[in-house]
């Protein structure tokens, strides 16, 4: 009897088949069956110590782990393609996984994190696009609006302050909230209609200040 690899077990059915009971899904398919309209097609090829088993039919239970019963493999079906159960195949399938599970997790990371992460430049914003799946643009989006917001609302007040009303805020700060109003709307410009992202000016000089003190400790 073949042995199983890492926390899966085997049982022995008969006849030739086992049942290989696994923690987590391999990607593998059953087989199959024939019906009047269509012919059978086997089951996924597997090589496991040198030996070729059919994945006859496969098995989810409730906490999620999988059972796989394989048959010898039926010399009448072509292989068109062999799935390998070996250590190496196994260790890469894991590291997948975790590769993967890193993905999500900086994704999410990556979208709470947008409001800030869409101001650095755009180069870097399409790194983590191609890395994570976030757009750029959505980010740049995500960043802008809130200053584009706080800067109609400057905006509004410095005018009714101009005009004899109430100063709530001190007139550097109303004028710093315009200045990130016309920032802002320059940046939407980009990143709506053109789907690019853009960063900002401060943004892009404390990412290049980060750099050269990686560099300068490196």
């Amino acid at each position: 009897m073949p042995r199983p690899l890492g926390h899966d077990r085997i049982a022995e059915v008969g006849e030739g088949k086992l049942l290989l009971s696994c923690p987590e899904p391999k990607g593998w398919r059953a087989r199959a069956p024939g019906t009047p309209t269509s012919a059978e097609h086997p089951g996924t090829c597997v090589r496991w110590e040198e030996q070729l088993f059919e994945v006859e039919d496969i098995g989810i239970r409730a906490d999620g782990s999988v059972v796989y019963t394989l048959a010898r493999w039926d010399e009448r079906h072509a292989i068109r393609v062999i799935k390998a159960y070996d250590a190496a195949t196994e260790a890469e399938r894991i590291e997948e996984k975790r590769a993967a599970t890193r993905r999500v997790e900086g994704r999410t990371a990556l979208l709470l994190a947008a409001p800030l992460v869409g101001c650095l430049p755009a180069p870097v914003q399409e790194r983590l696009e191609h890395e994570y799946n976030v757009r750029g643009s959505t980010m740049s989006l995500v960043s802008a609006l809130p200053f584009w917001i706080v800067g109609w609302v400057s905006l509004i007040l410095l005018m009714a302050s101009a005009i004899g009303g109430v100063r709530i805020l001190p007139q550097p700060v109303l004028v710093l909230g315009v200045y990130f109003l016309a920032e802002s709307s320059a940046r939407l410009a980009v990143c709506i209609p053109q789907g690019r992202p853009i960063g900002t000016p401060l943004g892009t000089l404390l990412y290049a200040a980060w750099r050269q003190l990686g560099r300068f400790r490196g």
